[in-house]
């Protein structure tokens, strides 16, 4: 199906222009020009310490902004390493109700086990450690879409 050229449209790299006779036509759909997610909300914070052998929550607050998708990083103050996930939280309030999605881990030596993830735990998003020892990590939320 083809769709006649508006004029405040955008095409992807790959649209394919097409003439009928007099009336030019497109082979994809048109998009709206400005129609990317953007980041709506973001909050950061440095030194949340990440237990060895636990589940360290991400506080509530970096999730101000309501239910929604997030991206969350967070990097190892120690070494720099960085490492980031998306997941859906959802909110009552100023609650956390649940959590999916994330799952992301950062292997801090090569072939060993030790390792830093975001999980969701009791509905809550975590900073999950095995990595033998306290870790300090610096944590940047990111609200990008509803």
């Amino acid at each position: 199906m083809s769709y006649p050229t508006p004029a405040p449209y955008n095409y992807g790299i790959d649209a394919v222009a097409r003439s009928t006779g007099t009336v030019s036509q497109n082979m994809f759909c048109p998009s709206i020009a400005d129609n990317a997610e953007n980041p709506t909300f973001n909050q950061g914070q440095a030194a949340l310490t990440a237990t060895n052998a636990a589940n360290t929550p991400i506080p509530a607050a970096l999730f101000a902004s309501g239910t929604g998708l997030y991206y969350v990083s967070y990097t190892v103050t120690a070494t720099g390493l960085s490492q980031g996930g998306v997941g859906r939280v959802t909110k009552s309030a100023s609650v956390i109700t649940g959590v999916s999605g994330f799952g992301t881990a950062l292997i801090t030596a090569a072939g060993a086990a030790a390792y830093l993830q975001l999980v969701g735990v009791a509905g809550v998003p975590c900073i999950q450690n095995g990595t033998g020892a306290d870790v300090i990590v610096s944590v940047i939320v990111s609200k990008i879409a509803a």
